[in-house]
Protein backbone atom coordinates (compact mmCIF):
# COMPACT_ATOMS: atom_id res chain seq x y z
CA UNK A 1 0.00 0.00 0.00
CA UNK A 2 1.41 3.41 -1.07
CA UNK A 3 -0.16 7.02 -0.63
CA UNK A 4 -2.44 8.80 1.58
CA UNK A 5 -4.81 8.36 4.05
CA UNK A 6 -6.22 11.11 5.71
CA UNK A 7 -9.51 9.59 7.28
CA UNK A 8 -9.40 8.43 11.37
CA UNK A 9 -9.60 4.68 11.43
CA UNK A 10 -8.76 3.76 15.48
CA UNK A 11 -9.94 -0.01 14.85
CA UNK A 12 -12.19 -1.91 16.96
CA UNK A 13 -11.77 -4.83 19.01
CA UNK A 14 -15.32 -5.87 18.88
CA UNK A 15 -15.91 -5.47 14.58
CA UNK A 16 -14.35 -7.50 11.68
CA UNK A 17 -11.14 -8.90 11.11
CA UNK A 18 -9.43 -5.59 9.70
CA UNK A 19 -11.28 -3.56 12.39
CA UNK A 20 -9.58 -5.13 14.73
CA UNK A 21 -6.05 -5.25 12.88
CA UNK A 22 -6.32 -1.60 12.68
CA UNK A 23 -6.74 -1.65 16.95
CA UNK A 24 -3.49 -3.33 17.13
CA UNK A 25 -2.09 -1.27 14.72
CA UNK A 26 -2.92 2.10 16.83
CA UNK A 27 -1.99 0.49 19.70
CA UNK A 28 1.40 -0.62 18.77
CA UNK A 29 1.87 2.88 17.24
CA UNK A 30 1.44 4.16 20.94
CA UNK A 31 3.26 1.46 22.60
CA UNK A 32 6.14 1.57 20.25
CA UNK A 33 6.44 5.47 20.77
CA UNK A 34 6.36 5.89 24.59
CA UNK A 35 10.01 4.97 25.00
CA UNK A 36 10.87 7.38 22.61
CA UNK A 37 8.58 10.02 24.79
CA UNK A 38 10.64 8.84 27.83
CA UNK A 39 14.31 9.02 26.43
CA UNK A 40 13.29 12.54 24.78
CA UNK A 41 11.83 13.78 28.42
CA UNK A 42 14.82 12.50 30.40
CA UNK A 43 17.09 14.68 27.85
CA UNK A 44 15.57 17.60 28.83
CA UNK A 45 15.41 17.10 32.57
CA UNK A 46 16.80 20.46 33.37
CA UNK A 47 13.37 22.16 32.18
CA UNK A 48 10.58 22.92 33.61
CA UNK A 49 7.89 19.95 33.70
CA UNK A 50 5.59 22.57 31.48
CA UNK A 51 7.95 23.15 29.20
CA UNK A 52 9.22 19.27 28.85
CA UNK A 53 5.68 17.88 28.35
CA UNK A 54 5.26 20.69 25.53
CA UNK A 55 8.74 19.96 24.05
CA UNK A 56 8.35 15.96 23.92
CA UNK A 57 4.92 16.41 22.85
CA UNK A 58 6.32 18.49 19.64
CA UNK A 59 9.24 16.33 19.11
CA UNK A 60 6.98 13.22 18.95
CA UNK A 61 4.78 14.66 16.58
CA UNK A 62 7.60 16.32 14.37
CA UNK A 63 8.85 12.74 14.02
CA UNK A 64 5.68 10.73 13.33
CA UNK A 65 5.51 13.56 10.88
CA UNK A 66 9.50 12.78 9.66
CA UNK A 67 8.30 8.86 9.07
CA UNK A 68 5.15 9.22 7.57
CA UNK A 69 6.54 11.61 4.90
CA UNK A 70 9.82 9.54 4.28
CA UNK A 71 6.96 6.57 4.00
CA UNK A 72 5.05 8.79 1.06
CA UNK A 73 8.31 9.89 -0.67
CA UNK A 74 9.77 6.54 -0.99
CA UNK A 75 6.42 4.89 -1.47
CA UNK A 76 6.74 2.35 1.23
CA UNK A 77 3.37 2.96 2.81
CA UNK A 78 0.16 5.29 3.37
CA UNK A 79 1.21 8.84 4.87
CA UNK A 80 -1.61 8.12 7.77
CA UNK A 81 -2.94 10.69 9.79
CA UNK A 82 -4.03 8.47 12.36
CA UNK A 83 -0.72 6.82 12.64
CA UNK A 84 0.78 10.61 13.47
CA UNK A 85 -2.12 10.98 16.25
CA UNK A 86 -1.56 7.46 17.73
CA UNK A 87 2.48 7.81 17.51
CA UNK A 88 1.93 11.58 19.20
CA UNK A 89 0.26 10.20 21.63
CA UNK A 90 2.76 7.55 22.97
CA UNK A 91 5.26 10.20 22.84
CA UNK A 92 3.00 11.96 25.32
CA UNK A 93 2.69 8.80 27.28
CA UNK A 94 6.32 8.07 27.55
CA UNK A 95 6.85 12.03 28.61
CA UNK A 96 4.19 11.73 30.90
CA UNK A 97 5.77 8.72 33.05
CA UNK A 98 8.87 10.05 32.64
CA UNK A 99 8.00 13.16 34.88
CA UNK A 100 6.47 10.91 37.51
CA UNK A 101 9.97 8.81 37.49
CA UNK A 102 11.88 12.14 37.39
CA UNK A 103 9.67 13.26 40.19
CA UNK A 104 9.75 9.86 42.51
CA UNK A 105 13.59 10.44 42.06
CA UNK A 106 13.79 14.04 42.85
CA UNK A 107 11.32 13.04 46.42
CA UNK A 108 13.29 10.29 47.46
CA UNK A 109 16.76 12.07 46.97
CA UNK A 110 15.30 15.16 49.04
CA UNK A 111 13.64 12.93 51.81
CA UNK A 112 17.41 10.86 52.11
CA UNK A 113 18.73 14.51 52.66
CA UNK A 114 16.93 15.22 55.77
CA UNK A 115 17.65 11.55 57.28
Amino acid sequence: RTGINTSLDFGSFSGDFFSIQQAIYCFLNVVFFVPLGMILSFLQKKKRVLVNFIMVTLQGFLISILIETSQLITQRGYFEITDIITNTVGATIGCILALIIMSAINHSKINDTYK
